[in-house]
């Protein structure tokens, strides 16, 4: 998702969740841009093993922030990342896809969080990494997919949790490897 706020005489902001292209309003010459990468799809199970192999959680999805100076007219594009899918059966779950804003002024971008591996392993199998700001003034991380945790018995296995996204403020956090618990996003207010 990427939201642009623009700086006039008020505050106006625009959101976009589709990719596409942005042309600089007249009388604009700064925005304020917030950007957040698609978090990864958690992966797949899989009942081959001595007991139900469990897939890892997708990671949470980076964010970045930046005041760029603008001209009117000038033409931005915008590439709005799509979360990754979840693994089917046996299988990994989808990357999340990169976000940004980029332009004559500059660029702000934020990365996907990484895809969850599919239980088919029968063991252990580690979550998806936490995607980040990668462009910007102020940067936060998703936090990281858990694992899918295989112990030979299909009543203590426990599938991974997606990580939570970052947040304007703070990065997303990575759950615990327990059947309780989920990420948690990160913190933040509007704007900025």
């Amino acid at each position: 998702m990427l939201l642009v706020g623009l700086w006039t005489f008020n505050l106006n902001a625009q959101t976009f969740t589709t990719s596409g292209t942005w042309t600089v309003p007249p009388g604009v010459t700064s925005v304020l841009v917030n950007v957040w990468g698609a978090g990864g799809g958690g992966g797949g199970g899989f009942n081959g093993c001595s007991a139900q192999g469990l897939g890892s959680g997708g990671g949470g999805g980076g964010f970045a922030q930046s005041t760029i100076s603008v001209t009117p007219g000038d033409v931005y594009t915008i590439t709005v990342g799509a979360g990754g899918a979840a693994g089917a059966y046996n299988a990994n779950g989808g990357a999340g896809g990169s976000s940004s804003l980029s332009g004559p002024g500059g660029t702000v971008a934020a990365s996907g969080g990484g895809l969850g591996l599919g239980g088919g392993a029968c063991g252990t199998v580690a979550g998806g990494a936490g995607g980040a700001g990668t462009t910007g003034t102020i940067l936060f991380s998703g936090g990281s997919g858990s694992s899918g945790i295989h112990t030979g018995s299909s009543a203590t296995g426990v599938s991974g949790k997606g990580g939570g996204g970052a947040g304007s403020g703070s990065n997303g956090t990575t759950p615990p490897n327990t059947c309780a618990g989920a990420g948690t996003g990160g913190t933040g207010t509007y704007p900025g």
